[in-house]
């Protein structure tokens, strides 16, 4: 397996996912990951992991694709791998020169066409605008040549597959639909008190919408007493979030930096309601699965690969970047605890039916053991 970053680099949703992922897979299987360096010491460096002395740490680049492809080749001479997993660009340092012997799949977090969908709708300098235009289809060229010698690709939403069908010209046959996993056993139901507390958690960056759910709270405050906006991360963007919670008077805004993973379900357990207000269009967030989970309603940005995991039944999908629909979804939730309980009984039936750790890894086993036997260089 070929990634950038590992949760051993920093914490987030691809990270979580790939770490999940491969402790399933150890269970009955063995699997090298290949990444790059890391920027700090490890008392215990974890077990068939390779971290490529000299690579940029959690990012790609030239350097790495070269050594990544290197350490493949030594290791691959020694001892027969099966088959190739690329997490998103990871293994493009293979897919660029002669190919191996064996099948090839990439999971994708998300897509060019995704990113610069993002940065188009936050970016309105015309220049900006112009170099990212340029940019994409200079990615859009390289990339899609390396994307379509893969045997496989793993889609992990029902909107992933149509558009990596159209956008790559991919083959219906060699996209195969695995929905990302969360350890639906930490994530569950837990104790919750009656304080009304509306939850935010993400990266702060000005795509991942924060800033939203922070000015729509004057207007929930109007509706409803007592609630409280806890905001868990960080990020460059934190300064600025914390401006606007300065500049709107906000005394009922906390601000709890990083919370250690297994502490996440009791955060998500005190909530009364979650909101992941995105405008950052990629796959479905984990969070907003951690959160459905633990039964809790969910108010999320109608975007990308959200509606696989959020529909009617069991969440609130709201307009990206609309202030108005988010607020009044966060009041309707806090006065409807009838409503609310509903949708979070649904969340978690949904989140064990669809997005457990257990069903992604014999996902990903089925589509290998389809590669493997229909594979022919």
């Amino acid at each position: 397996m070929f990634t950038r970053s590992t949760a051993y680099h920093h914490t987030g949703g691809m990270e979580d996912h790939i770490e999940m992922l491969v402790n399933e897979l150890n269970k009955q299987h063995e699997v090298i990951v290949i990444t790059t360096d890391l920027d700090k010491e490890l008392k215990q460096k974890p077990k068939n992991y390779y971290f490529l002395h000299g690579t940029k740490p959690g990012n790609y680049s030239k350097n790495f694709w070269v050594k990544s492809r290197e350490k493949f080749l030594e290791l691959h001479g020694k001892k027969k791998f099966d088959i190739i997993h690329s997490q998103s660009s990871g293994a493009f340092g293979i897919l660029s020169g002669k190919r191996p012997d064996i099948p090839i799949v990439m999971s994708f977090h998300g897509t060019l066409l995704d990113e610069f969908r993002t940065n188009m709708k936050i970016n309105k300098n015309p220049l900006i605008k112009a170099g990212l235009t340029g940019s994409f289809f200079l990615r859009y060229i390289r990339d899609s040549y390396k994307i379509r010698r893969c045997d496989g690709i793993i889609a992990t939403s029902n909107e992933q597959a149509v558009l990596l069908k159209k956008f790559y010209n991919f083959p219906d046959k060699k996209i195969f639909r695995v929905y990302n996993g969360i350890d639906t056993d930490l994530f569950r139901p837990g104790k919750h008190d009656n304080k009304k507390i509306i939850l935010a958690m993400a990266r702060f960056i000005k795509q991942k919408g924060i800033q939203n759910i922070i000015m729509a709270m004057p207007k929930i405050t109007e509706k409803v007493s007592d609630v409280e906006l806890i905001l868990i991360g960080d990020g460059p963007y934190r300064e600025e979030l914390e401006n606007i919670t300065k500049q709107l008077k906000l005394n009922d805004v906390k601000f709890m930096g990083f919370v250690s993973f297994n502490k996440l379900p009791e955060c998500f357990n005190a909530c009364s309601v979650f909101v992941n207000p995105t405008m950052q269009q990629n796959g479905y967030d984990l969070t907003i699965i951690e959160a459905m989970a633990c039964a809790k309603p969910v108010v999320v940005s109608d975007l990308g690969s959200v509606p696989t995991a959020v529909n009617s039944k069991n969440g609130i999908l709201i307009k990206p970047g609309d202030i108005q629909e988010l607020s009044n979804a966060c009041i309707k939730l806090l006065e409807n605890r009838k409503l609310s309980s509903e949708l979070g009984k649904q969340g978690r039936k949904d989140a064990v039916g669809k997005f457990s750790k257990e069903k992604m890894a014999t996902g990903t086993v089925k589509v290998y053991k389809n590669l493997i036997e229909n594979f022919s260089i």
